[in-house]
């Protein structure tokens, strides 16, 4: 097992840190004192949460120059989209000061002499695993949740964004979270199982690939821990001839480039009616032309580079696979780089679902067509992936709407509007897109103990 990780920038491709795994013994010591941690934590009140939670917001709002710029140093997302990538996450903690003390008060339930109450109580230390394409983001709305219900947890984050979860930990001491509440470990992927082993870790929350998911989902079953998983994605952005076409490109054109592509609800699939077909093509690559690709520290900067370089190898052998299988290139996006890990935009049509560009999760700015009639049983074309986490739905037909409402097998569907996380909805997917729900008031559960009392009738 390596003993350290160093990390790059994937425009620079420069060295930014060199970062020491931890040793098992510590491991076992940051398990020890956040459980004792969560013994105190676990009855804390909601005012005392509440007002640090509005501390956290606040830090992030003032300090946001600052955490942006980490997160495009480590992983290359335009510097405007990490300020976003902030300003939600104080967003989510608003909303998340608002409503968890009444999410999980309990309620009672009248039966026949007696009478039933359903509380909410945590399970204890919850380990998150983190991505790196939403290196704050993914990490708040594991952790607001899970901490505002009473666990504490540990993060282990992924190791090219190593400096953020150590950021994100220094925000969190900084704000007023007790010592061992909120936890950050570096750690090698193959310790994992130690912590999922001990008896003080009651949950698992993962977000990442299908290939790690079957991993810890592996290890949490051969353990017996309560899991969550949101893994990869293929949503599909269906585009009927009655749908408002401008609008339609203006979202595709956003939902597609956001992160560089490098998001699990990127629409990776397009499929568009044959009758407005030539239409969407020419205002899509109208837009993708105004679109800038550079330096991402660089305001102006619309696609960056991909956050590793393994990225833009697979992505290359995902196009040419495709390519020799029949897909026609529509149009390729130049760009002369002599550093980073870039790749440039590329529209592709194919009418082979089999091919690499819909069969598989393409992690970058490619954009794969597939054109389909009215004689086409396109709800079935939809759901002929593995994955099943968002989809967006573009038409004036109310009948239309209702069919994809009752027969698409996703998490999330979005009717004329691009597919997106928002702590006020639950998010999560089907199939191999994972399961459980985070956000709203769903996510503030997943990690709780539904306990249900039962007693003689007007006892409570």
């Amino acid at each position: 097992m390596e003993n350290a990780f160093t990390t790059l920038n994937p425009f620079s491709e420069l060295s930014i840190a060199n970062h020491v795994f931890l040793s098992n013994d510590d491991i076992d010591f940051i398990i020890e004192k956040s459980h004792l941690r969560f013994d105190k934590w676990k009855n804390q009140d909601f005012n005392f949460k509440k007002k640090i939670l509005k501390n956290l917001s606040y830090d992030l709002l003032i300090n946001i120059d600052e955490y942006s710029r980490m997160i495009t140093n480590e992983m290359g997302k335009p510097l405007k989209e990490s300020r976003g990538e902030i300003k939600k996450c104080s967003q989510l903690c608003n909303f998340y000061f608002e409503h968890s003390e009444n999410f999980l008060k309990p309620y009672e339930v009248k039966l026949e002499k007696q009478v039933a109450k359903i509380s909410y109580s945590p399970l204890g230390i919850i380990l998150g695993i983190m991505p790196w394409n939403f290196p704050f983001w993914q990490v708040f709305r594991f952790a607001i949740p899970a901490l505002m219900s009473g666990n504490t947890v540990i993060i282990k984050h992924s190791p090219n964004t190593f400096g953020c979860g150590d950021l994100i930990s220094f925000i969190f001491n900084k704000v007023g979270y007790p010592k061992y509440c909120y936890n950050n470990i570096k750690i090698h992927h193959s310790q994992v199982e130690r912590i999922i082993a001990s008896d003080k870790v009651q949950g698992v929350s993962l977000t990442g690939s299908e290939k790690a998911g079957a991993a810890v989902g592996s290890l949490a079953g051969k353990y017996i821990k309560k899991t969550l998983f949101e893994l990869g994605g293929s949503d599909p952005f269906i585009i009927y001839d009655d749908a408002n076409i401008e609008l339609a490109v203006s979202d595709a054109i956003s939902a597609k480039f956001l992160n560089s592509g490098q998001s699990c609800i990127s629409p990776k699939r397009f499929f568009i009616h044959e009758k407005i077909y030539k239409i969407f093509i020419k205002m899509f690559i109208a837009k993708l032309k105004k679109l800038n690709i550079g330096n991402p520290m660089e305001i102006e900067t619309d696609i960056g580079p991909l956050a590793k370089k393994e990225f833009v190898d697979k992505i290359k052998y995902q196009v040419k696979k495709s390519i020799d299988m029949g897909a026609e290139i529509i149009f390729k996006k130049d760009y002369d780089s002599k550093k980073g890990f870039f790749i440039e935009p590329i529209i592709l049509r194919h009418n082979n679902l089999n091919s690499p560009i819909f069969n598989e999760e393409v992690f970058g700015p490619v954009i794969p067509i597939f054109i389909f009639n009215d004689n086409d049983n396109i709800i079935e074309l939809v759901n002929s992936t593995a994955y099943g986490l968002g989809a967006s739905l573009w038409t004036s037909c109310n009948l239309k709407k209702n069919n994809f409402e009752q027969n698409i097998n996703t998490g999330l569907l979005f009717i004329n509007g691009m597919t997106k996380s928002d702590p006020r909805i639950p998010f999560g997917g089907i199939k191999k897109s994972g399961y459980g729900r985070e956000l709203s008031k769903e996510g503030i559960k997943e990690f709780v103990n539904i306990k249900t009392i039962v007693s003689k009738d007007k006892e409570f």
